[in-house]
């Protein structure tokens, strides 16, 4: 019965007598290897091209909280070690680092070692593959495209993410080692594996997520040269023995004294967990699987379900080599990179459902990626029948069709984040004092901690840091809270609701006693959002009057972001002759109350 169940599968398999690894006619393997190069060069033209439009000097969201290491990077291993919301990320930590001080503490070095990265690993990969199958193929030009794909903007602007980058890269260069025929027998190539299983689960938990099924790929070489009893097998076995082991330990160590943070909330509703583990396989190509499913992040998307349709086929492929003692190892050590890669999207499914849909995500894209990769890589070296041969068509085809929406949609993205970023840098240079720029810019209630960065990375003579304003001595002056004018708001209870009666926004404008000069605000809020989103999305101008829209320097964008239970304050710098403080609240159901506003006065 087992022979009939493979019997239908074989079909893809070739028999090793008819290998792909014939030979092939010299120009045929020039012509391919031309155009795999080719497209390896237009892919590192658009991260260049990429990054450098986009990269900033001014760190972003987790990035702040590397300053105490920029400042003494030697003073404790045990500041590498410490825990990151969840993770323990000590070796992301060092490069980070590491390429913010070899840059002359520039911030937009970490992107810059991001793009190297993947652009190496994807040298690497695609030379291991040509070297397994005797040849280049033309269809290897899509590793260029997906490991260098534009469609993970997140991880390539973000310099922080060298977390998700490191861990991905560790699982493609764990693909290009053990593809080898004779990877098991190999003292030097098990040694390798051995240190890239050592290496993820200092990456954070999408490491540590990989790390049980890359040593047990180590321990089933390990078992099958130790039992095998021969000479030439024994010191091979022993070393996978070794590092197999020392990967299994390293997965306690990592959670030993690890502490629940509360970052994000678990989901029990296994619909969600189902939807997510089966879209995480096709956010591999890119934000072109959310693009594809109309801006909708819930359901199964399109890219989703081709990529279960094709793993199980892969499964089955590598299930028929699993048989055959010659591809034994390699059909093995193809199922363990590709189940730790699953176990990854799995924990991510679970870990993360409560956030909503993977594919709205687009920072997990470099996390699925290495799974895309292990796909092609099997039915690129394994030697497959002429119907086999059509996955990899499809993939390049798949892989250039996404080209483009892939990248216009990460210079979109790109262009809002350059823009925010912009505003930071913009604000130092022009005097800005530093506490107005951090309650515009970062969440409020964690003010004191941004400063402290701020002020810190200004220490260090970091640019634009360096040219810094402090907090001149001021005087507040309260004023009563007067709304005489609202549209599109209702009030109950001292909140103004948006009712959605005009083109799904409101305002309420605020009165001061009389026109004059207004160095900052002081505004007590609290604010809630509305069902479309966690964050309350507003505008706050001043020009005089009350008129919308308001002349440069008269208004910002987003200052009342932070939800909470009770009263949060907001420094508003204006330095503009003013009678009113308008708010205007988008979505409907978003609503804010005003507990207070004062108006800040330099003493001087």
């Amino acid at each position: 019965m087992l022979r009939a169940l493979i019997r239908w599968p074989a079909l893809f398999a070739r028999s090793e007598t008819h290998t792909a690894t014939e030979p092939t006619p010299p120009a045929t393997d020039r012509s391919a290897r031309w155009f795999v190069s080719a497209v390896w060069v237009a892919m590192l033209a658009l991260l260049v091209v990429f990054v450098a439009k986009t990269a900033t000097r001014i760190p972003y969201i987790d990035e702040y909280f590397n300053t105490h290491l920029l400042a003494e990077p030697f003073s404790s291993p045990s500041l590498y070690w410490a825990q990151h919301n969840e993770h323990r990320i000590p070796l992301p930590r060092i490069l980070f680092v590491t390429a913010v001080r070899l840059a002359g503490y520039d911030f937009r070095a970490p992107p810059v070692m991001n793009a190297l990265i993947l652009t190496a690993v994807a040298v690497v990969l695609t030379r291991a593959v040509a070297r397994v199958r005797g040849r280049f193929a033309y269809t290897d030009a899509f590793l260029p495209l997906l490991v260098m794909n534009l469609g993970q903007h997140d991880n390539l602007y973000w310099g922080f993410q060298i977390q998700f980058i490191s861990s991905s890269a560790l699982a493609l260069l764990m693909l290009a080692v053990v593809i080898h025929p004779r990877f098991a027998d190999s003292p030097r190539r098990i040694a390798l594996a051995g240190v890239i299983t050592l290496l993820v689960p200092l990456c954070g938990a999408n490491g540590v997520a990989l790390s049980p099924a890359f040593s047990c790929l180590l321990l089933a070489v390990a078992g099958r040269n130790l039992w095998s009893g021969g000479p030439v097998t024994r010191w091979p076995g022993v070393i996978a023995l070794g590092f197999g082991l020392a990967g299994m330990a390293m997965i306690p160590l990592y959670f030993y004294g690890l502490r629940s943070c509360g970052h994000h909330e678990t989901t029990r509703a296994w619909d969600v967990i189902a939807v997510n583990a089966a879209n995480f396989p096709g956010i591999g190509f890119g934000s072109v699987a959310f693009l594809a499913h109309g801006l909708n992040p819930s359901g199964l998307s399109e890219f989703g379900l081709g990529m279960l349709v094709l793993l199980a086929v892969t499964g089955v492929l590598l299930a028929v080599y699993a048989w055959r003692p010659e591809r034994r190892m390699t059909a093995v050590a193809l199922t363990c990179v590709i189940g730790a890669v699953l176990s990854l999207g799995l924990g991510l499914a679970y870990g993360r459902g409560a956030m909503g849909s993977v594919l709205a995500c687009n920072r997990y894209s470099t996390l699925a990626m290495p799974l895309v990769a292990a796909v092609y890589v099997a039915w690129a070296v394994l030697p497959v029948s002429r119907w086999g041969r059509i996955v990899p068509i499809v993939l390049l085809l798949v892989g250039f069709a996404s080209l483009w929406p892939n990248v216009r949609q990460a210079f979109a993205i790109a262009a809002v984040f350059r823009s925010h970023q912009g505003e930071v840098e913009y604000a130092i240079r022009t005097g800005v004092p530093v506490t107005f720029i951090v309650d515009r810019h970062h969440i409020p209630a964690e003010r004191e901690v941004y400063v402290a960065y701020y002020l810190a990375l200004r220490r260090l003579g970091v640019v634009p840091f360096r040219d810094l304003v402090l907090d001149p001595p001021m005087d507040d002056t309260p004023i009563p809270v007067i709304a005489t004018q609202s549209e599109g708001m209702s009030e109950s209870g001292g909140f103004y609701t948006v009712t959605g009666a005009k083109e799904d926004k409101g305002h309420i404008v605020l009165a001061l006693p009389r026109r004059q000069f207004v160095y900052g605000f002081r505004l007590t809020y609290q604010s809630h959002p509305s069902s479309q989103g966690d964050r309350v999305l507003s505008v706050l101008t001043w020009e005089p009057g009350g008129t919308f829209t308001p002349r440069p320097g008269y208004g910002m964008i987003g200052p009342l972001t932070t939800t909470s239970d009770g009263p949060v304050t907001a420094h508003i710098f204006v330095d503009r002759e003013t009678d009113v403080l308008r708010i205007d609240l988008l979505h409907e159901g978003a609503r804010v109350r005003i507990h207070g506003l004062c108006i800040l006065t330099r003493r001087d």
